[in-house]
């Protein structure tokens, strides 16, 4: 056998060897973000896209698209003073696209608490702050498709919504608002015109439910009889991935960080727990003005952590658990959208003053 034909003694083949061993080992690898700050990169005065009416506020929650991000809001309408329900596309550097009008409401958007970018680049948004919980599509331009109501509030867990997208449905997972061991499965066809409820019980409680992807999951509850923590992560039909069991940690929701291969874990007293890829905690920090309800988390390019606090202010921590920076919004602004982040890296809040509301585009940088 002619083994210099098999390895060849120059190294052409070392590269690929290399590529392998990275490709192979790179969840053993240590993940070592950079020490970022924050950055005002952009002020946009959104009102003037708007019709004038009683009051201004066109911009109270931001979803991100591909190639820019929506503004739901509303109006008062000059003319009959009914709140007008309306839907504005932007381009990722704060310029307006188009606002649509999709009729009158009692209910006004004030904070979307789920949607999803689909495959067509349609949206659908969860409304769950009125007595219904209601899903509405919105085409890529933010036309109004249809709207479904699906189920009462009254009977599910407000934090144990969460929404999905497979080949022929849009998926909406819930538990019940009693013991919470009664978990609902309700499939909407794409077109809107039926809904297909499919329910489980289990020894699980489910607190909160976070979507990771189309597939999976992260589900935090307790156990029925122990009561303590549990962290399941488990695709859509409910095969579970992986689970822990904290016996000493109270859990209420969680959340996957892609960067670091890794999930933070917050209770109810602003507390956060970081854990690696297999659920096993590394370090717990209390972070400034959390709140598990009203902070929306976003995984920055460098793979830290932002959130929105209870003071309107945003915060930037490192993967240690350490605070970077934080940026204030305007003195005049008296709310805050959710910090959502943009394909171009950049994010995205929205400032309500009582007179005007502003885009805030913020980067982070070493």
């Amino acid at each position: 056998m002619n083994f210099k034909k098999i390895f060849p003694t120059k190294l052409y083949w070392f590269p690929f060897l290399l590529l392998f061993v990275l490709t192979s080992c790179k969840d053993s690898f240590n993940f070592e973000p950079s020490l970022e700050s924050l950055t005002v990169e952009k002020m946009v005065t959104a009102d003037e896209f708007y019709p004038e009416g009683n009051y201004p506020s066109p911009c109270t929650s931001i979803m991100a698209t591909k190639k820019g991000f929506m503004c739901l809001g509303f109006y008062s309408s000059p003319e009959t003073g009914e709140n007008i329900n309306t839907l504005s596309v932007w381009e990722n550097d704060g310029n307006h696209i188009q606002t649509n009008d999709f009729g009158n409401s009692d209910n006004i958007f004030t904070d979307v608490h789920e949607y999803i970018e689909t495959s067509d680049g349609s949206i659908i948004v969860l409304d769950i702050l009125s007595s219904t919980i209601t899903a509405y599509k919105f085409n890529a331009a933010g036309e109004f498709v249809w709207r479904k109501e699906l189920f009462s509030r009254a009977d599910y867990n407000f934090n144990s919504i969460s929404l999905f997208e497979n080949n022929n449905n849009y998926i909406v997972l819930a538990s019940d608002n009693e013991l919470q061991t009664k978990h609902s499965k309700f499939e909407i066809s794409k077109d809107g015109s039926e809904v297909n409820e499919e329910v489980t019980e289990s020894d699980f409680r489910r607190f909160t439910v976070h979507r990771i992807s189309n597939e999976k999951a992260i589900y935090i509850g307790a156990n029925t009889e122990s009561l303590s923590a549990i962290v399941k992560i488990a695709n859509v039909n409910g095969g579970v991935v992986k689970e822990k069991e904290y016996l000493t940690t109270s859990v209420s929701t969680g959340f996957r960080l892609e960067k670091s291969r890794s999930y933070l874990l917050m209770d109810n007293r602003s507390h956060v727990y970081k854990t690696n890829n297999d659920l096993e905690v590394e370090w717990d920090a209390g972070f400034t003005d959390f709140n598990y309800l009203s902070s929306g988390i976003v995984e920055t390019d460098a793979g830290n952590i932002l959130y929105n606090g209870r003071n309107e202010n945003i915060y930037l921590y490192s993967i240690e658990g350490d605070k970077l920076d934080e940026y204030s919004t305007p003195d005049n602004s008296f709310t805050m959208t959710k910090p959502v982040k943009l394909t171009n890296g950049n994010i995205v809040v929205s400032t309500y003053g009582g007179e005007t509301t502003q885009l805030i585009f913020l980067s982070t940088s070493e």
